[in-house]
């Protein structure tokens, strides 16, 4: 089977992550894969340099990559000859598309083959009423968890197909921890700089963990990723006075290995969809305290493999943190909870589920 995939750019975000992951899954069963970003990683304020890498990687796997270099706008009508020539060169049994922005522009382009598309958070960045339009460029729509089923099925008439998302095989073979590291546990938290991953709520939590924990177990917080925003978090850490327990360390390409040396994973997000780094931390043995929002309510069991605290109030997650990093029976049974709950969610299961879907919409046999 011939597959094309739309992504925003090459970066490491969840969509384009799980976009990687099953693209090389897809190329290693003997299915060609061809990944379209609409635009290059610089002109939407991410790093070159991954995209770079990432694009090394394609190349190593057999994954085709192309870029349609839009501006940070990314006019449809800007990208469709380019659209045009990839489709046409290529000749996809199936397009999917996981950026709502790719939908018009394949319409322009002309496209011919098969489309689905996966909206990836329980926000709508656009108005509702666009899934009428949308209904007419799509013909299965990717559900990756409970909440996004909902926010579907009140808004498309067209097949809605339950798929969850996937931690990669470099996150394979966790192992569960005993107990956290008595001095500076370090709590970590992955995802770009944005409104949505609300970092500013780590300061205020890093503030209140300053009056709850003594001496030098007080926790250090580290966050990767980059974005626009880096530099702004970055100078906002330095004017608090935070510099030696926040830590934001930028883009990085070794999450895989932060995970393994965390104590304790930390998501402060305002929304999500099924966030891809809390399955990395869950297959990486790490304990959650997450934001109590749809998305994270559906991987964090309270009590089982972490816990969910109060977007308003600091001091709850800072309680949370305390409450897991100071009771090393907790925290052991946690982390093995949290492998547990990690094996449901493999690379390998996910990448046929699409596979499955591919068929049906395509009528392809392989």
């Amino acid at each position: 089977m011939r597959i094309a995939a739309v992504i925003t750019s090459l970066t490491t975000g969840g969509a384009e992550i799980l976009v990687k992951a099953l693209s090389e899954e897809f190329t290693a069963q003997g299915h060609e894969v061809l990944v379209v970003a609409l635009t290059d990683a610089e002109s939407v304020g991410n790093s070159a340099e991954t995209e770079a890498r990432m694009h090394r990687e394609f190349e190593r796997t057999g994954v085709r990559f192309a870029s349609l270099g839009l501006s940070a706008a990314r006019n449809p009508f800007e990208g469709r000859s380019r659209m045009r020539s990839l489709l046409q060169d290529f000749r996809p049994d199936v397009v999917h598309a996981h950026t709502a922005r790719a939908l018009p522009l394949l319409a322009l382009a002309r496209n011919s083959a098969r489309v689905a598309f996966t909206h990836h958070n329980t926000r709508i960045g656009f108005p509702p009423i666009l899934f009428r339009a949308f209904d007419r460029m799509t013909d299965a729509y990717v559900a990756i968890g409970r909440d996004v089923e909902g926010i579907l099925t009140r808004h498309v008439g067209k097949p809605i197909v339950p798929i969850a998302n996937c931690a990669g095989r470099n996150f394979a073979g966790g192992l569960q921890r005993d107990k956290p590291r008595a001095e500076k546990p370090q709590v970590l938290s992955v995802g770009a700089i944005s409104g949505q991953k609300n970092y500013g709520l780590v300061l205020e939590i890093a503030r209140q963990c300053r009056a709850i924990f003594r001496g030098d177990t007080i926790p250090v917080f580290h966050v990767v990723g980059g974005g626009e925003d880096l530099f702004a978090m970055r100078e906002k850490v330095a004017n608090e006075g935070l510099t030696e327990t926040v830590v934001f360390l930028g883009e990085r390409s070794d999450v895989p290995a932060r995970m393994r040396e965390a104590d304790l994973y930390l998501n402060t997000s305002l929304y999500e969809g099924m966030p891809l780094t809390l399955l990395e931390a869950m297959a990486s043995g790490l304990p959650i305290i997450a934001s109590d929002v749809p998305g994270n309510r559906e991987l964090v069991d309270e009590g089982y493999n972490g816990f969910r605290a109060s977007l308003d109030d600091p001091q709850d997650f800072a309680f949370m943190l305390e409450r897991v990093l100071s009771d090393p029976a907790a925290y052991r049974t946690m982390s093995g909870n949290a492998l547990a709950r990690s094996r449901e969610y493999s690379v390998e299961a996910t990448a046929q589920k699409h596979l499955q879907m591919y068929r049906e919409i395509t009528g392809c046999a392989a």
